[in-house]
């Protein structure tokens, strides 16, 4: 595959993001030995970061001589993640959610509980909670069953079954969706706690 500059960027700026998570704050000297970038690379995408509001300049410490270094930290609440889990237990149903920012601090979490779970329902979830938490960049839906092809198949609760849910979802909300057995999506959220 040829590699284009977008692609590049986009793991240059992945790399920057990725670093700034594995400490409290740096400079675009520490940015770059984490990341073997060059300085130039790593202060252009830091200044971008910085204009978009995804990273904040705090106060740096002069080591005496000239100006102190910018030293930079993430910003956690940037935006937020809405992860989605339909359930049923004991017969009841429930549409189990929390938003989060990206460190995974719950900002809001509850569990409602509905007659039946159906793809109108999600809509109707996600609506308000899209509409009431503006900073939520990006869905993740955990489905209790199986999910291949785009279709949910073997669903503990059967009205989605057969469902292409990420396609109707993507067909009327601008954040990015993701669907996933919801083992699957907490075994990689379990993994991923224990890398950070």
């Amino acid at each position: 595959d040829i590699v284009t500059v977008r692609q590049v960027k986009n793991h240059n700026v992945t790399q920057i993001r990725k670093a700034l998570r594995s400490i409290p704050c740096g400079t675009k000297n520490t940015m770059a030995g984490l990341t073997g970038l060059s300085i130039a690379t790593c202060n252009t995408i830091l200044n971008e970061l910085e204009m978009a509001g995804e990273i904040s300049v705090v106060e740096g410490t002069s080591p005496g001589i000239g100006r102190p270094a910018k030293m930079y930290r993430f910003n956690e609440a940037y935006a937020y993640i809405c992860c989605v889990f339909p359930t049923m237990e004991a017969g009841v149903r429930r549409l189990r959610y929390a938003v989060t920012d990206l460190r995974g601090h719950v900002i809001r979490e509850e569990s409602p509980v509905y007659a039946r779970i159906t793809v109108e329902e999600i809509k109707a979830l996600l609506s308000r909670l899209l509409e009431e938490e503006k900073k939520i960049r990006a869905v993740s839906l955990g489905i209790p069953g199986y999910y291949a092809g785009g279709k949910i198949c073997s669903c503990g609760i059967e009205e989605l079954n057969g469902c292409n849910i990420q396609k109707e979802l993507e067909q009327v909300f601008a954040c990015e969706i993701f669907v996933e057995n919801d083992v699957n999506a907490m075994a990689y959220g379990m993994c991923h706690c224990e890398e950070e």
